[in-house]
């Protein structure tokens, strides 16, 4: 049996690797097919009540309004195309994307080296 031991543990414990990782994927394949198979639900793309970061979401969505921050007209219609062929479908992606520069503003300066 001790000759064994080189070749028997590392066997066993790919066993057992194996085995959790086919239980694991068995059960996400069952929790996709019941996706599937339930009813779709309408997404208005307003906030809503179960939804992650609702907070922030409705802080976003509430402070950071295209025409506090001069963003109208022509540009807000170009910047909203551009976002669409980008794949930012919700009715707020023109508040996240000025939230984002902001941020990313305050950051570059907030971080910069001195």
């Amino acid at each position: 049996m001790i000759d064994f031991s080189p070749i028997l543990i590392p066997a066993l414990s790919f066993a057992a690797v194996a085995a959790v990782v086919f239980v694991v994927g068995r059960y996400f394949a069952a929790q996709a097919q019941m996706q599937r198979r339930l009813p779709a639900t309408a997404h208005t793309g307003d906030i809503g009540a179960g939804e992650p970061f609702q907070n922030l979401h409705a802080f976003i969505a509430n402070r950071f309004d295209a025409k506090r921050f001069g963003v109208d007209g022509t540009f807000r219609d170009k910047l909203r195309r551009e976002l669409l062929k980008a794949g930012y479908f919700r009715a707020y992606a023109v508040n996240y994307y000025i939230f984002a520069r902001l941020a990313a503003v305050w950051f570059r300066y907030h971080l910069r080296p001195r």
